[in-house]
């Protein structure tokens, strides 16, 4: 007998939440590893609801695996997806380059859908989600549990209830702190010199659903065109409790207890420019990642959360999948760069193998230490070059 009502997520076709779904879906895709590459959206989505990826690691060394996800919520009628709502699988495969494909449906397939899927192998990789594959991955773990929680609060109470267990969820709602702060920062007068600072001063709400829970770690971090900005300890409050930090600057020096409702969570830290000689003004309007975990009555192992935000320039945060790459020097500017011409297939192969945040730190730092960034300094001349707009 299914535990969790998947009648609770709204329907597709209208209203504001007519999104839940395709979101519940992405949400759950993540917690069990994938990285998102293309989002949820409105309008014509050319027969996918999102795209994934998936890293395989071997003998061989990495894989990269494309999946595209379809979404079907027919719980409401309780009918199973038949093989005319899933038309041009193939089709829809190539179009969006992917080597995989995720059925994500809150009832079942048909079985002749189910024939159309299992055609799709050995050229291509299936994996089919129905309503007991997602319920039993919901269930096993805490991670699957907050999800749970967030989506299907009702039945999952009543599991909960029935089942005589605790299980409790940290949900961090992103607020920024208005009280003189230009989009969260703060600049000294300095903000156009060379190596200036700045300070963030953020508020979250922490709410706290089920029984209290104990924070082990909470720490932000400002990203400035996708590099980190280094800088001293940062201050933590919570609910106007200065806490102390451990030197690893993601764990708290003790757990604090966070009670069942609202808690104020305040954090200020000073910061500096990724790269030496940049300047403070150059950091506006970056990312936010927070880190967060906690304890609870009821879980074995301690839960780790990471959220990613973009902060724009009404002030407001935008939640992101992750960290926004580098703006120059990407995967995808090397082979722009190849078909103009500017550097040789092999020589951009080469560059390839290091990480975008290593290509990028080596092209535009001032430091002149050998290998900087763990980049030779033969490679770092043409990365040089090539961010200059110059060929190699």
């Amino acid at each position: 007998m299914p535990i969790l009502d998947f009648g609770e997520i709204a329907l597709a076709h209208s209203g504001t939440d007519r999104d839940q779904f395709e979101l519940f879906a992405r949400d759950f895709l993540k917690a069990e590893g994938f990285v998102i590459v293309t989002r949820p959206d409105r309008g014509p989505d050319a027969g996918r609801d999102l795209v994934v990826k998936e890293l395989r690691s071997g003998p061989g060394g990495q894989t990269e695996v494309r999946w595209l996800v379809s979404c079907k919520h027919k719980v409401q009628s309780g009918n199973a997806v038949s093989h005319m709502d899933e038309t041009n699988i193939r089709d829809r495969l190539e179009t969006h380059g992917c080597n995989g494909f995720i059925a994500f449906y809150s009832t079942l397939p048909s079985s002749s859908l189910s024939t159309h899927l299992e055609a799709l192998r050995p050229k291509y990789d299936l994996v089919v989600l129905d309503k007991e594959a997602i319920e039993q991955k919901l269930l096993d773990s805490p991670e699957g549990r907050a999800l749970a929680v967030r989506y299907m609060p009702l039945s999952f109470q009543r599991w909960v209830q029935a089942a005589q267990k605790t299980v409790t969820q940290l949900i961090v709602d992103m607020k920024i702190s208005p009280r003189g702060k230009l989009n969260g920062l703060s600049f000294d007068d300095n903000k156009y010199l060379p190596d200036s600072n700045f300070t963030f001063t953020f508020s979250f709400h922490a709410s706290c659903t089920g029984s209290s829970i104990k924070l082990l770690g909470f720490s932000i971090n400002y990203y400035a065109n996708g590099l980190i900005c280094a800088g001293g300890s940062p201050s933590l409050k919570v609910d106007g409790i200065a806490t102390e930090i451990s030197n690893d600057d993601d764990h708290l020096s003790r757990p604090i207890l966070i009670e069942n409702g609202s808690n104020l969570i305040y954090s200020r830290k000073k910061c500096y420019p990724p790269l030496a000689g940049d300047i403070a003004g150059e950091c506006d309007c970056g990312d936010i990642r927070v880190f967060y975990s906690y304890i609870a009555d009821g879980l074995i192992q301690p839960v780790e959360c990471v959220s990613s935000f973009e902060l724009q320039r009404n002030g407001q945060l935008r939640e992101i999948d992750q960290i926004r790459d580098v703006p120059s020097l990407t995967d995808a500017y090397l082979s722009r760069a190849v078909e103009e011409g500017r550097i040789g297939r092999e020589k951009a192969v080469i560059l390839l193998q290091y990480p975008s945040v290593a290509r990028y730190r080596a092209a535009r730092s001032k430091n002149s230490s050998p290998d900087f960034a763990g980049v030779s300094d033969t490679h770092r001349a043409w990365l040089q070059a090539l961010y200059r707009g110059d060929s190699v």
